[in-house]
């Protein structure tokens, strides 16, 4: 049988080759259009008269030809995410150019955490499978509910990610999770995670207080009237209480919940 027909197809690690005749051959990859494009690295033929690469398709439309270069792009970006990708390199027999990065196009299932934990400075996580316009929010577990305490915008790539943000830790066990949402909605959640820290809890004087209570140090707090409604919040040493009514409140500091009269 003439090589001019032969159709063999050779499968090596998701590219596969086919040989069309004796001085042509074709590289094809398939995937998944994730937000980035391919980088091929595109080597002489044998008397080094010319490049390897002689027409580059993808999904059947020519991108390229005869790119006169040892490197070049495959651009992408003309796709919508998550549209399938067939990229196809005619070439000479001689040589074979190289994709550099394959595992761009190719899907990596869905989100997951791969970690996510605390030390006494930082709370870090990584993930797998983002997609753009993700957001991510730390969650604190504090007076028996969590609570978000920031966000952080996904950095979107389907390969492995790591952030990292200053710990701001309360006294005694801090419980955290990461929320993830993508998107279309979808919320995945990472497992729980602890630090604990022995940092002296947060103390305040007075408890029968006629204008200002004074924190130990600087930290978040929260006031609450006897039905349990907040009438004020926010961070420092000294609270300016002055203008609320005589009466009995709550002082929410350091995930603890303080009385204290207002004379």
């Amino acid at each position: 049988m003439s090589r001019w027909y032969l159709s063999i197809a050779v499968i090596l690690c998701g590219i596969i080759i086919h040989p069309t005749h004796a001085q042509t051959q074709e590289l094809l990859i398939t995937g998944v259009y994730q937000g980035k494009n391919l980088y091929v690295q595109n080597p002489l033929c044998a008397d080094r008269s010319r490049f390897c690469t002689e027409f580059v398709y993808v999904n059947d439309r020519v991108i390229s030809s005869n790119p006169r270069t040892s490197a070049y792009t495959i651009d992408l970006s003309f796709l919508d995410y998550d549209d399938p990708v067939i990229v196809r390199i005619t070439h000479m027999a001689e040589c074979e150019p190289k994709i550099i990065n394959p595992q761009v196009i190719r899907l990596k299932g869905d989100f997951q955490f791969l970690v996510a934990q605390a030390d006494r400075n930082d709370i870090r996580w990584s993930t797998r499978g983002e997609k753009p316009a993700s957001k991510f929010f730390l969650e604190s577990f504090r007076m028996g509910e969590w609570k978000p305490q920031l966000s952080v915008d996904a950095k979107g790539d389907v390969e492995a990610n790591t952030y990292s943000i200053a710990a701001e830790h309360l006294s005694g066990t801090n419980r955290y999770r990461i929320r993830y949402l993508a998107p279309d909605g979808a919320v995945t959640l990472s497992k729980e995670f602890v630090f604990r820290s022995e940092q002296q809890p947060v103390t305040f004087y007075p408890v029968r207080v006629l204008d200002q209570i004074t924190l130990s140090r600087e930290a978040e707090y929260e006031i609450h009237d006897a039905k349990g409604t907040r009438v004020l919040a926010g961070k420092g040493k000294f609270i300016d209480v002055l203008a609320l009514e005589t009466g009995l409140y709550y002082l929410i500091v350091d995930n603890r919940k303080e009385r204290f009269m207002k004379k």
